[in-house]
């Protein structure tokens, strides 16, 4: 179990940092052309950026342990990384916390400003869409761990 957390954190912040590559040379291609086939990049990176938490949980690298709650235990030290960095933000609104946040979810980034625009109208909101950054890779990847164990049974 312990294994499982290491190896994912590991992974989800390789992933995080690709994702932020991949993003930060879009936008150098597409400079100061904000448009319809911009948002379309940004969609598919985040829905790249997904599937690949997927195929992490599907991978040889992680051991199934043996019940459903388990694998999600085993792969559960990002949420807890992402909820404490959640409440040093909710709590912490001076300084610039957000950098530190930004720097852990950056694998979001190419989504952040599309749906910033329905969801961050107060406080609440952002402190809700923080958590929900912090657990869906948590939950990508043990569908992944759930789908390769039902393969094999």
């Amino acid at each position: 179990m312990i294994k499982n957390n290491g190896i994912t954190l590991a992974l989800y912040l390789v992933i995080d940092f690709l994702g932020y590559i991949i993003t930060v040379l879009i936008s150098k291609l597409f400079r100061d052309q904000v448009t319809f086939f911009s948002f379309i990049i940004d969609f598919l990176i985040f829905l790249l950026t997904m599937v690949t938490f997927v195929w992490v949980g599907r991978s040889r690298l992680l051991k199934n342990q043996g019940s459903a709650l388990k694998n999600l235990l085993s792969v559960s030290l990002i949420l807890v990384i992402g909820l404490v960095i959640d409440a040093i933000m909710y709590q912490n609104q001076e300084g610039n916390p957000l950098a530190f946040y930004w720097s852990y979810i950056v694998s979001f980034e190419s989504i952040l400003n599309y749906w910033g625009v329905i969801i961050y109208n107060s406080q609440q909101n952002v402190a809700l869409a923080y958590v929900i950054y912090s657990i869906l890779p948590v939950l990508l990847i043990w569908i992944g761990i759930q789908w390769r164990s039902s393969r094999t049974n």
